[in-house]
Order: C-alpha cells, then structure tokens, then sequence
C-alpha cells in the first residue's frame, strides 16, 4: 500500500557486497599462489608459465613467494588483463591472445609457449600456473586444421549450448597441446602445476582442456558433419603422461566458504 514504509535495503546491500568481495578474496591468484608456496622448501631458479584470464595475478603472487628464485617467465592472457608491474618486469614475456575465441594470437602463444619449455635449462624446475581461459589463449594445432578452420569451430562450439566439459572435449581432439600433449614436452623437467579451477570437479584434466594430463571422454553427440570430418582428421590421442605435481588452490568451493 502507498502508506506503507519503504523498506532500508541499505544494509542487504552492503551484506551482499561484503560476501561477495569475501569470495573474490578468498580465491585470488596472487594471495593463493603466494600462500602455497610459502611452504616450498626447494632452492635454486625456477622458470613460470602462467596461462588464462587469472594468470597476472597468480604470476604476482608467484614472484612475491619465489623473488630471486624466479628466473624467467611466459604469461599469456586475455586484452586489458596483462599486469603493468609484470610487462617491466625483465624476467617475464607477457602475451596477450583471443578470448572466448582463439586467434591467431592464440596460435603464436601456443608456439611459443612450446620455444619457452624448450629453452628451459636441462632438468629446470618449470611452474604452470592455470586459470580459467586457457583453453583459448594457448593453441597449436595439427596439420589438419588452420586458424579460419579455428575461429569456425570455436564460434559453433560457444552457440552449441554444449557444457565446459563438451566445449572443452571437442576443443581438445584437435589440439596438440591439450588433452595432456604439452606433458610430452616436458623433458624430464620437475613440474608443479597450481591451478584456479572454473570446473565442476576441479579435475585438471579440464582446466584449460588439461595441458599436463589426460581425460577420458567421448564426443558430444549432435556435431555437424563438417566438425567430425576435422576431429577425425586430426592428431591422435594424447600419449600417458609423465607424473605432474598438481593442485587446486582456488575454486567455487573455497568462494563460497569465505567469511
């Protein structure tokens, strides 16, 4: 009724802004990252990879925790989320590529993310930091495909109504970095992988379509004839990788338990 008081929502308001910048907090990559590694104990230079929307941030926190340590660096993320502190930073090479869909900046990143791991100094200690958006932002591709035959795929792939796991399940068979193929890379290098999931599960063997391990999976059902035709076409399935020390530092799980 028009008699009846207005209600204050003031203090609703202020409720839902301090839950909400309490989860941001609580699974923020530098304050993560750093926190993890303080109890690294290991000594000597270690080479980064920081990949996805969140990789500036968990790369800031990684030179904070390692400081000299921190011997060189790749970051690639989306336009606009590249940190300013990091690009003068002379240790790192900062990127920035396609996102929601890859681009041919996406496949330069991919390439040299492949010249980065093979100019890490034999038996180097290498930190993958991952994010959501990587899956994007980092490509190579087989023979079979190119950057237009990309750019059709992705842009089906996001107006498929398909879920992460069947956007990320299609995007991964034609890739030659996902689906664990980057591990083949690895070259005996010891490998920690931290990792800010955006998945159910926080498997990370599907965040970022899992650069470092595995996932069993079958194709989507409904793909056009076109898409198949590709997949098929394309490289074979990713080899068993060798072991990744891996963990998840932040996800929903940790947002929602925030005070």
């Amino acid at each position: 009724m028009s008699g009846d008081p207005v209600p204050d929502l003031s203090s609703a308001r202020r409720l839902v802004s301090d839950l909400f910048h309490a989860g941001v907090a609580a699974t923020a990559g530098d304050t993560r990252v750093a926190a993890f590694l303080a109890n690294d104990t290991a000594t000597g230079p270690v080479s980064v990879v920081a990949l996805g929307k969140a990789a500036s941030a968990m790369a800031s926190g990684a030179t904070v925790a390692l400081g000299k340590r921190l011997h060189r660096g790749l970051l690639v993320t989306k336009p606009g989320h590249s940190s300013p502190q990091l690009q003068q930073d002379r240790r790192f090479t900062c990127l920035e590529a396609g996102h929601p869909v890859p681009d041919r900046r996406s496949l330069e990143a991919g390439r040299r993310l492949l010249q980065f791991m093979a100019e890490t100094p034999e038996g180097g200690p290498l930190l993958f930091l991952i994010s959501g958006g990587t899956s994007s932002l980092v490509e190579v591709l087989g023979d079979s495909a190119d950057a237009d035959s990309l750019h059709r795929l992705n842009h089906w792939l996001l107006g498929s109504g398909l879920d992460i796991f069947g956007v990320n399940g299609v995007r991964r068979r034609l890739s030659m970095l996902k689906d664990g193929r980057l591990a083949a890379a690895l070259r005996g290098h010891p490998v920690l992988a931290l990792y800010l999931s955006d998945v159910e599960g926080d498997d990370p063997a599907w965040i970022g379509s899992g650069l470092l391990s595995r996932a069993k999976s079958a194709l989507p059902s409904g793909l056009p004839d076109w898409l198949v035709t590709l997949i098929h076409s394309g490289p074979p399935p990713g080899l068993p990788t060798p072991p990744v020390e891996s963990h998840v530092v932040g996800n929903l799980a940790r947002a929602l338990d925030a005070r």
